[in-house]
């Protein structure tokens, strides 16, 4: 009777602590799929932010190529009216 009383006492506090370690256990699961979840939706706002910017990033640097075909064009023309002007300056000189 005592070794059964005792037996079944043991088995109580290991029902009990397999209890407590899966209540300990649930709760760890639920706080991770709580991070899991602000993770994702971190993970998915960043990867937008990502794409703007290189949408961002691309848009300037077109631009800026543009803005530099323009301005190596414009300095080619106003070498060649530099020349012109001082081809023009030249002839007056001669004709002085």
């Amino acid at each position: 009777m005592v070794g059964h009383n005792e037996l079944k006492r043991e088995r109580e506090e290991r029902i009990e602590k397999l209890k407590k370690e899966m209540h300990e256990i649930r709760e760890t699961n639920d706080n991770l799929d709580i991070e899991y979840s602000t993770l994702k939706i971190n993970h998915s706002k960043t990867i937008d932010l990502y794409k703007t910017c290189v949408k961002d990033l691309d848009s300037t640097t077109e631009k800026l190529h543009l803005t530099n075909r323009v301005r190596h064009e414009t300095e080619i023309k106003l070498g060649e009216e530099i020349e012109k002007v001082k081809n023009l300056h030249d002839i007056v000189r001669m004709k002085e």
